[in-house]
Parts: structure tokens; C-alpha cells; sequence
């Protein structure tokens, strides 16, 4: 997962690393390509509210995590630990912040938060 390549959301929201939307792709490729469609069409990288949740409750499910977890794993923004926020604002590459991504995905699964 430290290819960014594979892991790469350009096409929809822009995040080098979105873990939700990695498990989407993955587990439901229609869903997916209908919020690319969605993302499009709106303009603005992002499908609409009721895709958004259905992607988000797919990768909650598909992962069998509480939301408080999908938060912690998926929620960038405002609910990674500050030390991966910092280290993915401060790469300059897609790479590194793929490698931000892979470096959380483990601290999760070590402390399940």
C-alpha cells in the first residue's frame, strides 16, 4: 500500500491515501464508479451525501469496525492522531503520503484506535 498508485483518490476527492475510499473501490466497484460519476458531475471532487454515507457504511462494514474506529482510521482531517496529520501535511510527495497512510493502517490494527 506504499504505491500510491494503488491508492490514490485523485479521481474522486483528491486524497493521496483515503482508506474508505480504497476499501470502496474494493469491495464495491459500482458504488464507486457512481460516486466518480456523481464527483464529476457536481464539480467538485465529491459524490453526493447519500453515496458518501453508503460508501462510508460500506468501508465501516467491510472493515467490521464501530464508527468511532472508522473515524479514527478514515477521518483524516480531524480524527487522525496528530503525529500522521503532521507527517501527511508536511510530505511532498504522493508517495509519502501514501507511506503517512500505510504507517496509520498499521498503528490501528496495533491499537485498534
Amino acid at each position: 500500500m506504499t504505491d500510491s498508485r494503488h491508492y490514490d483518490q485523485n479521481e474522486l476527492c483528491g486524497t493521496k491515501c483515503c482508506i474508505a475510499g480504497h476499501v470502496v473501490k474494493l469491495k464495491r466497484p459500482a458504488l464507486w464508479e457512481q460516486a466518480l460519476k456523481e464527483a464529476r458531475r457536481e464539480g467538485d471532487g465529491f459524490p453526493t451525501r447519500p453515496t458518501f454515507r453508503e460508501m462510508w457504511r460500506t468501508a465501516k462494514s467491510s472493515l467490521r469496525i464501530t464508527q468511532q474506529q472508522a473515524e479514527s482510521l478514515c477521518g483524516y482531517s480531524r480524527h487522525w492522531p496528530h503525529e500522521f496529520r503532521i507527517r501527511y501535511d508536511m510530505a511532498t510527495t504522493g508517495r509519502e503520503r501514501a507511506k503517512v497512510g500505510h504507517d496509520r493502517i498499521m498503528a490501528f490494527i496495533k491499537d485498534k484506535e
